[in-house]
Order: C-alpha cells, then structure tokens, then sequence
C-alpha cells in the first residue's frame, strides 16, 4: 500500500486479516472507487512501476486520482512471474 503523505509516500507490505496481530500497524482500506489495472508475466516491482507510470502519465486518468491509499496487489504470490492489480482511489462520479 502506498499512503500519500506531506513530503513523500509510506509504503506498505503486508496481509489480509481480520485479526490483530501484536507489534504491527493495522491499516483499513477505505470503501471508495478505485480504477484497477491488471499485468501478469514479469517482475512484480516491474510491472507496478509501469502501471504508475501508464496511469500517472495520462492526464484524463491523473486527474480522476483522489489522493488516497494506492493498492498494489500480488495475486498469485510469484514476485518473478506476477500476475498484479494496481488499485488507484479515483474521485467519485457522482
């Protein structure tokens, strides 16, 4: 998770629980609107820097960003032959 903050970022690992677990910080994602990018067959790191790029790099979908909490999501636990989600908060339509 990557968590926008005054002069930089806070990047995030972690795992899904409900449960609390002593000695870690417990983060809630917030229920909102996200656009989600799908890449598979690379380097995890690899392919969530060319989602950001692709995304941040187009100004229609730059400006849809709301300024919260980026997901980056390793689906099938393979940091060398990912298949990743990249879930960036986007404003509402509403």
């Amino acid at each position: 998770m990557i968590v926008p903050i005054e002069n930089g970022i806070r990047y995030f690992a972690g795992v899904l629980s409900d449960n609390d677990i002593s000695g870690y910080e417990k983060l809630e994602v917030a229920t909102q609107s996200y656009a989600v990018l799908t890449k598979k067959n690379g380097i995890s790191r690899l392919l969530f820097d060319e989602f950001k790029n692709e995304f941040f790099t187009n100004e229609a979908h730059a400006s849809k960003y709301n300024g919260k909490e980026i997901l980056e999501v390793l689906l099938n636990g393979n940091p060398t032959d990912a298949e990743v989600e990249l879930w960036v908060p986007i404003k509402s339509e509403t």
